[in-house]
């Protein structure tokens, strides 16, 4: 995988992980609230890696099943930059995801809790 180095080509490798990963996993009910999550265009920022995991520990938890659709929250835990990308849910659940900014790697994708 080719480097991020910028927002879009985060946004564009996102993308291309939700459709063959993602939605492919996901139970019939996520793949409803996937697929119109992922009509929207993300915000996407650049922030430290472990500030990212800091930050997802503290909205979702670190426990298998708190929200996690896929990877670990120990996956950010690793020096160097990550991509932040957020789909707001608006009045329902959101989606999160962290991208390695080198590596291109997805590491977590988590629901956002709504409010």
């Amino acid at each position: 995988m080719a480097s991020l180095k910028t927002a879009g080509s985060a946004r564009a490798r996102f993308q291309r992980f939700a459709e063959e990963q993602l939605l492919a996993d996901a139970g019939t009910a996520d793949r409803a609230e996937l697929q119109g999550l992922l009509r929207q265009r993300p915000s996407a920022t650049k922030s430290a890696c472990r500030s990212q995991r800091q930050r997802l520990v503290e909205r979702v938890g670190s426990a298998a099943g708190s929200g996690l659709l896929y990877g670990s929250t120990a996956a950010l835990d690793r020096p160097g930059a990550c991509w932040a990308l957020v789909y707001a849910g608006q009045l329902s659940l959101g989606l999160g995801a962290s991208l390695d900014l080198e590596s291109g790697e997805v590491l977590v994708v988590w629901w956002i809790p709504e409010g």
